[in-house]
């Protein structure tokens, strides 16, 4: 399963527009048959303050295809990020930090299987997922 942008380049630092609250847009394919349902995590594992949550999305449709910028595929569920708001939010890394390279994945789960908001992203990666 591949995840991309054709708004920025594997391992290039995020243009501008995305260090705010609009999410890049993003394509998946080869999603396996066996999938039921997606989630989304963006995160920075090397956060100045730890690990870094700057979007989590999940119930997302295995069909899915792409997530249009500024938004979260229909249907989906949004999990608080580590600034404390739901939804978005891009890299903002302290002056003299580095500039902030969150990494993207966006894991098959084996059963679809609604999870409430609030959950934080420990519990959503504890989540059986398929092979990847």
């Amino acid at each position: 399963m591949r995840l991309t942008s054709f708004a920025f380049n594997d391992n290039d630092e995020l243009p501008p527009r995305y260090k705010g609250n609009v999410n890049p847009p993003l394509t998946i394919d080869g999603v396996p048959e066996a999938a039921k349902s997606l989630a989304l995590i963006m995160h920075d594992p090397d956060g100045v303050s730890g690990d870094y949550i700057h979007w989590m999305v999940w119930d997302i449709d295995p069909t899915t295809a792409e997530i249009l910028e500024d938004g979260a595929p229909s249907g989906s569920t949004e999990g608080v990020t580590s600034a404390g708001t739901t939804g978005y939010s891009g890299p903002k890394p302290p002056a003299g930090s580095g500039p902030g390279y969150p990494n993207r994945s966006c894991p098959c789960l084996r059963r679809h299987k609604k999870h409430r908001t609030q959950k934080p992203a420990a519990s959503l990666l504890r989540v059986l997922l398929l092979p990847q």
